[in-house]
């Protein structure tokens, strides 16, 4: 009988130099996944998405790029946004505005070693948002698992918000 596989060694640290160049590169990627679910996202006569918050967020001194690595290679990003970010709840310290693996890369185990990790960096009050299935149930399943107080849920519409905190 094969032995499992083992699993991967996934780290997540800040997206500097190449690593922030990866997650600008594959941020496409990104919003082709959420344009099944959404129709925010679209795909415009020139080929690019619309609408575009890139570039604000990579300009905000309140937004942090993480890079989710898989055997010491990028194969995912997270954004992180802190107290001061106009799109966040203001009795929150951090929300995580986007988290992301390639699809090569998921049902593997990335995303779920990397997102405890992606809290751990920053202690306090969470919160976050997902709206396609996917997600709600990958969120639910992390979230029930890890240490977090005072989890909460709410559902507005078609998007469900946790909050949280991690210590």
């Amino acid at each position: 009988m094969p032995s499992p596989a083992a699993p991967p060694r996934v780290e997540v640290v800040p997206a500097d130099g190449a690593l922030r160049s990866f997650a600008v590169n594959v941020y496409p990627l990104y919003l082709h996944d959420l344009s099944e679910w959404s129709t925010h996202y679209a795909v415009q006569p020139d080929g690019r998405f619309a609408p575009w918050y890139l570039d604000d967020w990579l300009q905000r001194d309140t937004s942090s790029t993480l890079a989710l690595l898989r055997n010491g290679r990028p194969v995912g990003f997270a954004w992180v946004a802190r107290r001061g970010f106009p799109f966040m709840s203001p009795d929150r310290d951090f929300k995580l505005v986007e988290f992301f693996v390639l699809r090569a890369h998921r049902r593997r185990g990335v995303a779920s070693a990397a997102a405890p990790q992606v809290f751990a960096r920053s202690p306090g009050r969470w919160e976050l948002t997902a709206a396609n299935p996917p997600a709600l149930v990958f969120w639910e399943r992390v979230l029930d698992a890890l240490p977090v107080r005072a989890l909460e849920r709410h559902v507005d519409g078609g998007e469900t918000s946790f909050r949280f905190r991690h210590d």
